[in-house]
C-alpha cells in the first residue's frame, strides 16, 4: 500500500501467495534449513526446552511443523495471532521464554530475518542468525552473536 497505494488488492494479492506456498508445500513438501533434524535431534539429547516462536498464525504454522514431521520436537509453541505486537517488537521471544520458564537471556534465537534479530536481540537473547533470503548486513548483523550458513554449523554456537 506504501508504493501503490489502493490500486492494488492487498487481500487478493495476499490470498494469491497463500494459494502458491499451500499448492508449492502440497507438491514438494514444507522447505526445512539445512542441519534441522540434526540441531533438533541434538537439542534433544541436550535436554534443551524448545520453543517456536513464529510471527505465522497458528492454524498455518502448525500444519507447516507437522508437514515438516518437526512439531513433536517443540515443548511449547507461540504464534503470530497469539501475541499483540509482530517481530521486531520483542514480545514473541519474552512470552516463549515464559512459557518454558526461562529468562530470555537463557534463551537463544535462530533467527533468519532482521525484524525477527532485533526482535531477539531487543528481547536480550542470545542471536544465531541462519539467513534466508532476505540478507543479513550491517548494523542487523552487528547485532547477532554468531552468523551461520545452515543449523548444522549453528549448533557448535549452543553452548559457546
Amino acid at each position: 500500500r506504501q508504493l501503490f497505494g489502493d490500486s492494488v488488492d492487498y487481500d487478493l494479492a495476499r490470498a494469491m501467495r497463500t494459494k502458491y506456498i499451500d499448492d508449492y508445500i502440497e507438491d514438494h513438501g514444507v522447505p526445512v534449513k539445512d542441519g534441522l533434524l540434526e540441531l533438533l535431534n541434538y537439542l534433544r539429547e541436550n535436554k534443551i526446552k524448545m520453543a517456536v516462536a513464529t510471527s505465522t498464525h497458528q492454524q498455518t504454522a502448525e500444519k507447516y511443523l507437522k508437514k515438516a514431521q518437526v512439531y513433536e520436537y517443540f515443548d511449547q509453541y507461540v504464534y503470530g495471532d497469539m501475541i499483540s505486537k509482530g517481530k521486531p517488537d520483542p514480545e514473541i521471544f519474552q512470552v516463549a521464554a515464559g512459557k518454558l520458564s526461562l529468562s530470555t537471556r537463557e534463551c537463544i534465537a535462530f533467527e533468519d530475518s532482521p525484524h525477527g534479530i532485533t526482535a531477539a536481540k531487543a528481547a536480550e537473547c542470545k542471536v544465531i542468525a541462519v539467513p534466508d533470503l532476505t540478507p543479513i548486513e550491517g548494523e542487523i548483523l552487528a547485532m547477532v552473536d554468531a552468523y551461520c550458513k545452515n543449523l548444522r554449523v549453528a549448533m557448535k554456537h549452543v553452548f559457546d
